[in-house]
């Protein structure tokens, strides 16, 4: 939909528009003026502040100095003994340590990942030992932090300061009726997600099991649209306007113009930002909301309109 939305845009803007790199990235040339988007990643936002974004310790940090609260984090690298970097937050025995540290319970992910790809809730030590030598066979550095119980999960998108859009992400918990099984129940949660059998990723949970009336079944853990969860039709409008207030604190504190930040609400009612996303994905939200392909249009049009702009 992604590409499919940006030639539109161009069309109507008048801007030639070059698909390129498996379509991954977008080339788009006006009056002599060009521009690349990669990957959702507009020209708009200046490389240090993109890539502090990209980087959950780093962008944990910021935020620190910048007082917006943000879960914690704590990087950890395969060794020790590879830098002086690396000397306190290196090794297995840090990753166990941190463990202990944080009630026996926490995730563990890539650095610099995204779409909850390669994020793992470990509450037992050889699932951390295991974790811990799978996620460094691909990455340089892994990002920890403790396990929090949310409620909600906020999505709010800004640019160049103005708020673009908010919604609520709620994640696969079904509630069975006595008669339909847990593929049935869940494909009526979120049938964009689930129609594919091949989005199927909890393989603890016997999708042909059929749960008894008003027995609750949490099928996943994380609230990635691209992992199964939904976008929340009916928030709460006190949750909703916290939500964005801390998501201007950290929007003004990273420096972007153009982003997504994804903000939590625990079940202890705490307001704390997940991440900031330089590349701004909402090709899934139309799958919700009715008008919500025109919502994604004229955001991604008004970020085109924004990068031509800038060269004037």
């Amino acid at each position: 939909m992604f590409q499919e939305l940006i030639k539109e845009i161009a069309n109507e803007l008048g801007i030639k528009c070059t698909l390129f790199s498996k379509d991954w990235c977008i080339l788009l040339e006006k009056n002599g003026v060009s521009k690349i988007i990669n990957g959702y990643k507009f020209s708009i936002n200046e490389q240090g502040p993109s890539l502090i974004a990209d980087d959950k310790y780093a962008l944990y940090e910021l935020m620190k100095i910048r007082n917006v609260p943000i879960i914690k984090h704590q990087i950890l690298y395969k060794n020790k003994d590879i830098a002086d970097y690396a000397k306190d937050n290196g090794g297995f025995e840090s990753a166990l340590n941190y463990f202990y540290a944080n009630n026996k319970d926490i995730v563990l992910k890539p650095n610099n990942g995204t779409t909850g790809i390669d994020v793992y809730h470990i509450n037992d030590v050889d699932t951390l030992k295991k974790t811990f030598d799978k996620l460094f066979i691909s990455n340089h550095s892994v990002s920890m932090c403790p396990f929090y119980k949310i409620k909600t999960e906020y999505r709010v998108i800004f640019l160049n300061g103005n708020l673009e859009l908010t919604f609520g992400k709620e994640r696969p918990i079904i509630v069975g009726d006595g008669k339909k099984s847990v593929r049935e129940l869940l494909i009526e949660f979120n049938p964009y997600y689930f129609n594919n059998e091949k989005s199927f990723f909890n393989k603890d949970i016997d999708l042909n099991y059929i749960p008894k009336k008003d027995e609750k079944i949490e099928y996943g853990w994380q609230f990635n649209l691209a992992r199964g969860a939904r976008v929340l039709q009916n928030v709460n409008e006190d949750s909703r306007k916290k939500a964005i207030e801390i998501a201007k604190e950290a929007y003004n504190a990273s420096s972007l113009k153009f982003c997504s930040i994804d903000v939590i609400e625990t079940e202890d009612n705490e307001y704390m930002v997940m991440e900031i996303n330089s590349g701004v994905s909402i090709t899934k939200y139309p799958n919700f909301v009715a008008n919500g392909r025109e919502i994604a249009k004229k955001i991604y049009k008004d970020a085109i309109i924004e990068m031509f702009k800038e060269t004037k």
